[in-house]
């Protein structure tokens, strides 16, 4: 299914160029898929947010990324934003919680794992966590489980990306 009268759209996480490789599983050859690909739309999740706001860390997330690119060495992941804003997530929730406990009189280190008063307090507080991270803002979404960042749509005529 191709031509003038259909529009591929692909949500991204593919390799650059995945269509150019053979693929044993399918049908259809590498010359076939690129005349489906022209004039293509696809998404991707960018890595990092491309505002230039100061983040929770109080760095934004260029320079975050700049950080990042002098220590991780020959490691990459595309999703190392995500992995960093997960952690300011739960250091802001574990605040949250021992702040709402020192206001009972209650300290954290009375946590016990499978008591339901401690889940629900922490739930609370994942859900209460707002912040401005390197991915983007995030507000209570990573308990949710629907943590998204900006996108990118790429156009493969102009290979830009939007």
């Amino acid at each position: 299914m191709y031509g003038r009268k259909y529009q591929w759209i692909i949500v991204g996480m593919y390799r650059e160029r995945w269509w150019e490789v053979r693929d044993h599983n399918s049908s259809c050859s590498p010359w076939e898929l690129s005349l489906a690909m022209e004039g293509h739309i696809s998404t991707d999740v960018l890595p990092l947010s491309s505002s230039e706001n100061i983040t929770v860390s109080g760095l934004t997330a260029a320079e975050y990324a700049s950080q990042y690119d002098k220590r991780r060495e020959r490691e990459y992941s595309r999703f190392h934003g995500y992995a960093y804003d997960g952690i300011w997530a739960i250091a802001l929730a574990i605040q949250s919680v021992a702040q709402k406990l020192k206001a009972k009189g209650r300290h954290l280190k009375e946590f016990q794992y499978r008591d339901p008063f401690w889940g629900q307090l922490f739930r609370d507080a994942f859900n209460e966590t707002s912040f401005t991270g390197v991915t983007d803002s995030a507000h209570g979404r990573f308990w949710l489980g629907s943590e998204v960042g900006e996108e990118a749509i790429e156009d493969i005529w102009t290979k830009r990306k939007k």
